[in-house]
């Protein structure tokens, strides 16, 4: 049977099926009639089976499949001659708010986030399984750390919950509910369902947790924007994910963003992304920032490194003077830098070591009145692009198929001229000289240890390589992001925050991890681990530990603290480990001259034939507990322990 005839008998079992008439129309309008190849016109389970597949294809992108097709179609012909979506533009240095860490600016953005968090609400992008590190689960249920295996979705639900706590203190509504929005994939979904339920919601409300299921789009085999069969099944289209982008899509078809303005008052909305522990201790400030300045944008952003693999921040100027300010791909920057003929040797470091441009962390805050404005006054909601990878330098043929992807960090394009679009930038040690002079005085740190004390803090922590490509990164000077390092930023992170109010914590040791091509090296600070609720911001680590300079914790040592009671630690000296929980939500303990010192909790280094899961094998470590100080206060009352 020659193609025309196997064609046709395909086309007549399709129209003969409920919904097939028109599906057949669509394929015929879009020159996709190849997709009946190889049919068996009395595969009616087959045949049904495609039908499904191409209406959830055509209600899943806004204006169908024939919109997805001709702009697919537009994009590859710009592809196919090379076309720079960026050509002819020139690079400026944005407006935006650069704060160094535990200055007075930046506590007044914290306080005034806390302030206004009645008003916000929340958005997950948790769409990824965690394969590429090693780890089959979804990669919001690993943990972050291994001191308490709280996994990063329970962190980012506890650290929403102690928002909600001082939002309802401040307001007087005991009822009041902060939003939450999860973007989740085929992939993701069913195990995102499970690990909430299984969990009974971390302690949130269920209501307060919406799920939104990204769908796929169609995979492109040619220039003609043809769509590729799916490789297991003739009845079946091969799909790609389209990125988070479509976290705007959602937010927009759902009605939630709408929704979330006119019935839960919400005027600022978070969006960030599934491993990221620490994001919080940037995000409260450029909150503020958001509040304070009125930016309907803000890109949360970080000193970058000239040449590192991560997108800066520009502001980008057309010939008629108009601009607007986006996110521009590391990969992308060096040639517009250049192109300008303002930044001749591209991408390149100033007199500070840093480039002019500060690094995108792809996590954002949006103005929500302003944010409905752009999503709901055009079809075209985030902005598109394609990435072809060509069989040859015709451009004509693709190694294998593509499709259409947009980006979450691409909105803020969509927004009108004149928008007060900007970013925050967070930098600094957080340690002044008199500080630095106390511990080295003290023995806490060698003068050559100190020389971390002077080095940004660092709360920007994604978690998205496997060893050896993290492995890899690190011995060419680039941040590892991976379990092992993500981890160790943690204690960090908290040891920073204790060193930035004048506690004296101990230099880390360091030590690395795995074998060959796999070692990771990590500064290996104290284990302390404070819940979000003792943590949320400055004020509430000062109102944790009002007298630092009376706490001492030895290298090695852990610490851990948890709610929901209160915990007040005025002294302390740690050689060893102490877990503190304060398990009334009306009780309190209080540490005032407590002195520990045992054994404690370490990391062992991992064998071949050593029992291990994948949450361990990604780090290449266990944590051994030799001998713990435990404080359990149950009861509604105060307990003092020294």
């Amino acid at each position: 049977m020659d193609d025309s005839v196997e064609v046709a008998a395909a086309a007549a079992a399709l129209c003969a099926q409920p919904g097939g008439a028109a599906v057949h129309e669509s394929l015929v309008t879009e020159d996709q009639m190849h997709l009946l190849k190889h049919w068996d016109p009395e595969n009616v389970a087959g045949i049904n089976s495609f039908i499904d597949q191409y209406q959830h294809l055509d209600h899943g992108y806004p204006g169908g499949i024939s919109c997805y097709l001709k702009n697919a179609r537009k994009l590859l012909a710009a592809s196919a001659t090379g076309e720079n979506p960026l050509e002819g533009l020139t690079p400026e240095i944005p407006q935006g708010v650069k704060l160094s860490f535990a200055s007075g600016e930046f506590r007044k953005y914290e306080d005034v986030a806390v302030d206004h968090a009645h008003e916000l609400a929340f958005v997950l992008v948790a769409g990824g399984l965690g394969e590429r590190l090693g780890y089959g689960g979804i990669k919001v249920s690993l943990p972050s750390e291994i001191t308490t295996g709280k996994c990063y979705l329970h962190l980012y639900i506890d650290t929403i919950l102690a928002l909600q706590d001082e939002a309802r203190i401040r307001t007087g509504n005991d009822n009041l509910l902060l939003q939450f929005a999860i973007m989740t994939s085929g992939d993701t979904h069913d195990g995102t369902v499970a690990l909430l339920t299984a969990n009974n919601y971390f302690g949130m409300k269920e209501e307060q947790i919406t799920l939104m299921k990204q769908a796929k789009v169609a995979s492109l085999m040619d220039q003609d924007a043809h769509i590729a069969q799916d490789p297991s099944t003739p009845y079946g289209i091969a799909t790609k994910p389209h990125g988070h982008g479509d976290v705007h899509l959602l937010l927009k078809s759902t009605g939630l963003a709408r929704r979330w303005y006119t019935s839960h008052g919400v005027k600022w909305m978070l969006f960030f992304q599934d491993t990221n522990a620490l994001i919080f201790k940037t995000a409260l400030s450029a909150i503020g920032v958001s509040v304070t300045e009125q930016f309907v944008c803000n890109s949360i952003a970080g000193p970058r490194q000239a040449k590192r693999e991560m997108g800066a921040i520009v502001r980008l100027r057309r010939s008629d003077g108009t601009s607007f300010t986006n996110n521009v791909e590391y990969n992308q920057l060096d040639a517009v830098l250049r192109d300008s003929g303002l930044y001749p040797d591209g991408d390149v470091a100033g007199v500070d070591g840093l480039s002019p441009f500060p690094g995108n962390m792809n996590q954002l805050i949006f103005n929500l009145e302003h944010y409905l404005e752009v999503l709901e006054g055009s079809e075209d909601t985030v902005p598109e692009f394609v990435n072809p990878k060509y069989a040859d330098d015709t451009r004509t043929t693709f190694k294998k198929a593509t499709r259409l992807e947009c980006m979450m960090q691409d909105l803020p394009r969509q927004f009108k001229q004149g928008s007060n679009v900007g970013f925050t930038s967070l930098s600094g040690s957080g340690m002044t000289e008199e500080l630095i002079s106390q511990l080295t005085t003290s023995g806490a740190f060698t003068e050559t240890s100190a020389s971390l004390l002077r080095q940004d803090a660092n709360f920007y922590t994604p978690v998205k390589n496997n060893k050896a490509d993290a492995s890899q990164k690190q011995r060419k000077g680039v941040a590892p992001s991976c379990a092992s390092a993500g981890e160790s930023d943690v204690y960090a992170g908290h040891c920073r925050i204790l060193l930035s109010l004048g506690a004296r914590i101990h230099a880390p040791k360091n030590v690395a991890f795995g074998a060959g091509n796999e070692v990771i090296q990590i500064h290996d600070w104290p284990h302390v681990v404070l819940a979000p609720r003792f943590s949320l911001t400055l004020a509430h680590v000062q109102r944790l530990c009002p007298t630092p300079h009376l706490i001492d914790i030895a290298a090695g040592s852990t610490l851990v603290v948890e709610g929901p009671g209160a915990v007040v630690i005025k002294s302390l000296r740690l050689a060893g480990a102490l877990v503190v929980r304060s398990l009334h939500k009306d009780g309190s303990v209080v540490v005032d001259g407590l002195s520990v010192a045992n054994a404690g909790m370490q990391f062992e280094a991992l064998t071949p034939d050593t029992d291990a899961d994948q949450v361990l094998r990604i780090r290449d470590y266990r944590l051994v507990t030799r001998d713990v100080c435990t404080v359990e206060h149950t009861a509604p009352t105060t307990l003092v322990i020294s």
